[in-house]
């Protein structure tokens, strides 16, 4: 995070709900966190940015069709306002690839090329090491 907020990028996190599931063969619960609201968060902040008219194209990287309820009121509210999904590796969504001006996939070596480098050094100075398991 401190790496994308140096470079100007506004960060806003979202929220994880700790959830627990059991295995089915030897009913063991371990817990695990899904995120949450993440998708309506993405949507508002489309229509706002829409709306406002703070955008002249928008890019969503996301895969996520409960986003399409957001883009189909940017199409009602700007329908001249370009639209582009960038769709992760292996989420593509053909619903909404086929409502927008244009998307694509990013492929798997982009996420390598696009990488801050090891160690990330701020204008201020500040370091910041890439985790172990990345």
């Amino acid at each position: 995070m401190g790496c994308l907020e140096a470079t100007g990028v506004n960060v806003r996190l979202g929220r994880f709900q700790k959830i627990h599931h059991t295995c089915p063969k030897c009913e063991h619960i371990f817990p695990d966190y899904e995120e949450k609201e993440s998708d309506v968060a993405m949507g508002v902040k489309l229509v706002d940015v829409c709306f406002h008219k703070k955008c002249d194209v928008a890019v969503v990287v996301s895969g996520d069709t409960d986003l399409w309820p957001a883009v189909k009121m940017c199409k009602k509210i700007r329908p001249e306002m370009p639209i582009f999904f960038v769709f992760p590796y292996l989420r593509k969504n053909d619903i909404l690839a086929n409502q927008v001006t244009a998307s694509f996939s990013i492929k798997p070596d982009t996420y390598k090329r696009f990488q801050f480098s090891d160690p990330f050094v701020t204008k201020s100075g500040k370091t910041i090491p890439k985790p172990f398991h990345w």
